[in-house]
């Protein structure tokens, strides 16, 4: 099982609103490593329900279509600021560089599609990442832009 949370709140077509911090739940559909019959580890995720507060779920199929590293990482010791903000569109409106006097680090926007920042590492058809080491390796905080259809 893969468990994400949102960054920003969502609204579902049937205008309910999904919260910030809501768990979204995934599986595994492929995993290799690199050896020698294979030259790319490979790793694919799919999304398949959001867990609403108060225990409701929502069928979904979520695709991958574009991930970013952890905005978070060049945040000083004891400073805990998601700079993701609110809701994606409030996102878009500040650069990490000014936010935290530091390195840009490549936000993710409603037009993101692919892998922003993050070396040796790509996204193929279906949301399926790949590498040319020795495995695929996620950090925690890594975010994802998921195409999403309600089942």
């Amino acid at each position: 099982m893969v468990e994400a949370k949102l960054t920003g709140s969502i609204t579902l077509p049937s205008g309910a609103t999904v919260p910030r911090g809501t768990k979204v739940l995934g599986h595994v559909t492929e995993a290799k490593a690199r050896s020698k019959s294979n030259a790319e580890s490979v790793l694919g995720i799919v999304f398949d329900q959001i867990i609403q507060p108060g225990g409701g779920e929502t069928k979904i199929k979520g695709v991958i279509r574009a991930v970013a590293p952890n905005p978070n990482v060049a945040t000083p010791p004891g400073t805990i600021r998601d700079l993701y903000g609110v809701d994606l569109a409030a996102a878009t409106t500040a650069s990490v560089a000014t936010t935290l006097n530091a390195p840009s680090v490549p936000l993710l926007n409603e037009q993101s599609t692919g892998v922003l920042g993050i070396s040796s590492l790509q996204l193929g058809p279906g949301g399926v990442l790949t590498s040319s080491g020795k495995e695929v390796k996620l950090d925690s905080g890594t975010r994802m832009l998921l195409n999403v259809t309600i089942q």
